[in-house]
């Protein structure tokens, strides 16, 4: 599979990352809604832009500079997030709130999926990690000719997420986290084991001592790069085994 392919397929991937998926391909758009990119603001200010809802474009570059709370903050603007007290006695709004669990723990998964493209070009596996009414997801995509199975077809084996497998843009062992609605972005595993015990005709196997970082990724590149929240997470285990599904 060609680098090409593989982006188009992460984009299709990532959307079903912000606003979930089912068994149903997601359509392309200009950008994957709920995805923030970097962008400058006025004043040459360093900021952020997110897409909208509908994928069809950016929001307004947004800079969130500190301290600029309106007329009540009168005196020099705070520079702290740490939760500190600012220089007129007020606490200012500390850091932004990581919406992820710190550690899931050993997950027993709900409604499982799995599911390929008719040319085989990835397998898909993505389940619910809690019956919550919106619940956090995880996402395990393969892709043939990336990360860990550059040299190899994807057969049943037991793969460290390590090398080329921490990116969005060059992973061909993906394992990842989309956080209920309020986050943006999709939480990327930063070490851990897959085992995967089959590939056809269901995708099985396990996931051991994984852990995961919130963040940004390029529109363009699919590059991911750690969100400024510094957003963590951590799933100990949990196993997976669903029929794959041949979409049309």
């Amino acid at each position: 599979m060609s680098f090409s392919s593989k982006l188009l397929l992460s984009a299709l991937s990532l959307s079903c990352l912000v606003a979930g998926c089912g068994a149903d391909p997601v359509p392309a758009s200009v950008c994957a809604p709920g995805v923030s990119v970097a962008c400058v603001g006025a004043g040459a200010c360093a900021g952020g832009q997110v897409c909208n809802a509908t994928g069809s474009g950016y929001g307004v570059c947004d800079c969130g500079l500190p301290g600029d709370a309106g007329p009540a903050d009168a005196g020099p603007a705070d520079m702290s997030l740490d939760g500190a007290v600012d220089d007129l006695g007020a606490p200012d709004a500390g850091p932004a709130a990581c919406l992820a669990s710190p550690d899931y723990g050993v997950v027993t998964l709900v409604n499982p999926q799995a599911d390929t493209t008719a040319g085989g070009d990835r397998i898909r596996f993505f389940a619910d990690l809690s019956g919550a009414a919106a619940p956090d997801q995880v996402y395990l995509t393969l892709y043939p000719g990336f990360g860990v199975f550059a040299t190899h077809a994807i057969v049943p084996g037991v793969y460290s997420i390590a090398g080329d497998d921490l990116n969005v843009a060059t992973c061909g062992l993906c394992l990842s986290l989309q956080i209920a609605p309020g986050d943006t972005g999709p939480y990327i595993a930063t070490g851990g084991t897959v085992t995967i015990t089959s590939v056809t005709p269901n995708l099985a196997g396990t996931v051991s001592d994984v852990t995961f970082q919130h963040v940004d990724v390029d529109p363009d590149t699919f590059v991911s790069t750690p969100a400024p929240d510094a957003c963590v997470s951590a799933l100990a285990a949990m196993s997976f085994d669903s029929v794959v599904t041949v979409l049309p």
